[in-house]
């Protein structure tokens, strides 16, 4: 298991991690007081099931390239198929921005949501971090070779690993490769960023996810993600991110 990201665990650390104009641009993992967490079980056929079945799915078929696909629409052939067979499919690439379903009682996240989503939203309250709106955690799942192409976000985004294998990669210099003319025409035109040529092993810094694992991604900075298996995760995305 590779891990090159610096793991942060004091909100003290976070903080002035964050508010570094060099650092706070830098991927990291957070841990010990800043995420308290363990992670209860989540079945990952139940999960899949009623992903699957929620009409707020965005379902997409996603290869390892150079960018995300928002057009390769996959939802009517995986709804068609048996859940054993949308299990095993490779390129699966399955979204939900609202889980108030899934969090329901007797529904696969409701553990999850108690134990972990609303003791971590009370938890970032207490030390002083605000946000526009709601706290809003997303579920992404992948298949066994998808992959979460080359991308930036506009919230800077901690991303909390359920199940499977999956490998974060991120760049030690992620404003050399990403310069303000690329972040302008995704924030002002939606326009994809794309994996510019000429990065190597050495210009990136990743991180092979295990369950708990819970990695923290400033806005705007370009990362990706390789999947191994049939894999979940809970991104918690903050839009207008601060600390008061």
């Amino acid at each position: 298991m590779q891990s090159d990201l610096e793991p942060i665990t004091t909100w003290e650390t976070f903080r002035h991690r964050y508010e570094d104009p060099e650092q706070g641009r830098i991927a990291c993992r957070l841990g010990g007081e800043v995420f308290p967490f363990g992670l209860p079980p989540v079945d990952p056929l139940q999960l899949l099931s009623e992903a699957r079945d929620n009409p707020k799915a965005r379902i997409l078929r996603q290869a390892p390239g150079n960018t995300v696909d928002l057009k390769a629409d996959f939802s009517q052939e995986i709804r068609a198929m048996p859940l054993g067979q949308v299990a095993r499919e490779p390129h699966l690439h399955l979204s939900i921005f609202d889980l108030s379903d899934l969090r329901q009682p007797g529904r696969s996240l409701h553990r999850l949501s108690e134990e972990v989503i609303r003791p971590f939203e009370r938890l970032c309250q207490e030390r002083g971090v605000r946000w526009e709106g709601d706290f809003w955690p997303i579920l992404f799942m992948g298949g066994s070779a998808s992959a979460t192409n080359y991308h930036i976000d506009p919230t800077p985004n901690a991303i909390f690993h359920l199940f499977g294998a999956k490998r974060f990669h991120s760049l030690k210099q992620p404003d050399a490769w990403c310069p303000q003319s690329v972040k302008d025409a995704y924030l002002n035109d939606k326009k994809l960023a794309v994996r510019p040529e000429g990065i190597r092993a050495e210009d990136c810094l990743v991180h092979d996810n295990a369950p708990g694992d819970l990695v923290w991604i400033p806005r705007l900075s370009p990362h990706w993600v390789d999947a191994g298996s049939l894999s979940a995760t809970i991104t918690f995305a903050f839009r207008q991110f601060r600390f008061e």
